[in-house]
């Protein structure tokens, strides 16, 4: 395929919105979207991602949601300062149709700003300046999430029809399917796969979110958290915080958590 140079950032041709999320064609790099005003921020950010990822950038609101709707990336980054609006704004879009993982970047280091992204639906949110090797490292750990959980085929049953289907990343309680964010439902499996151990923030941090409590601040995990029990509604009640401590997940089978190890979503930190 050939390729052309558009304001630092590698453009490319599309294939469309079908298959699975972040699945590029055979010898074709995934596709990572890259939105932000200043030019500096996107040729940094391809110059990084050169040798793994093909790049795509916008620098105003209404040129990333036209890339948004004619790509299917694997991840999209989005800078909170665009021309013409927010990056909220493309966020809140993108999340009415796709699951699609979502960095937010700001130079913002307000928990309000992080709160606000996180619960709008982003997978994890970087205060700018950062490390581009943290850049990488944090994308590389959203990706193998999505890799584990395509080439999993376990579904889990738990008390109270909670249903776990790990193939689908689907949650449904009585029947009724729950929407889940990856991160939402990765920290569910794992939590439920480890019955009645206690989790503390960093070690959930480690095992989900595969960052360290010096990269990432453990309130990304409460919030999460606290998502995560809004929409299981009653089901919530199998999460305890064990307060001065962490959370757990009660009530799920020795055999279910078995199965869950199975599917590589459980095991010791």
């Amino acid at each position: 395929m050939s390729s052309t140079v558009d304001n630092g950032l590698t453009t490319f041709e599309n294939d469309g919105r079908g298959g699975k999320l972040g699945v590029s064609t055979p010898n074709e790099p995934p596709v990572v979207l890259v939105f932000a005003s200043d030019l500096e921020s996107r040729v940094a950010i391809a110059h990084c991602l050169r040798l793994r990822f093909r790049t795509q950038g916008a620098d105003t609101v209404a040129k990333a949601l036209g890339q948004w709707r004619s790509t299917r990336p694997a991840m999209v980054l989005i800078d909170l300062v665009l021309d013409g609006g927010s990056g909220l704004e493309i966020l809140v879009e993108i999340r009415r149709s796709s699951q699609v993982p979502i960095i937010v970047m700001t130079h913002d280091a307000t928990p309000e700003t992080c709160v606000l992204a996180l619960r709008l639906g982003a997978d994890d949110v970087m205060v700018k300046p950062f490390d581009m090797s943290v850049l990488e490292a944090r994308i590389d750990a959203i990706l193998r999430r999505s890799v584990v959980q395509a080439q999993s085929t376990t579904k889990i049953g738990c008390p109270d029809h909670v249903d776990i289907d790990i193939e689908s990343s689907q949650v449904r309680v009585g029947g009724q399917e729950v929407r889940l964010t990856r991160l939402e439902f990765d920290m569910l499996a794992h939590m439920a796969g480890n019955a009645r151990q206690v989790f503390t923030r960093e070690q959930l941090l480690e095992a989900v979110w595969l960052s360290r409590a010096e990269w990432q601040a453990g309130a990304t995990v409460t919030e999460h958290m606290r998502r995560l029990r809004v929409k299981l509604g009653d089901a919530a009640d199998h999460i305890t915080t064990v307060y001065g401590r962490g959370y757990r997940f009660d009530a799920c089978t020795a055999s279910n958590a078995a199965a869950l190890a199975r599917a590589g979503l459980a095991g010791p930190l």
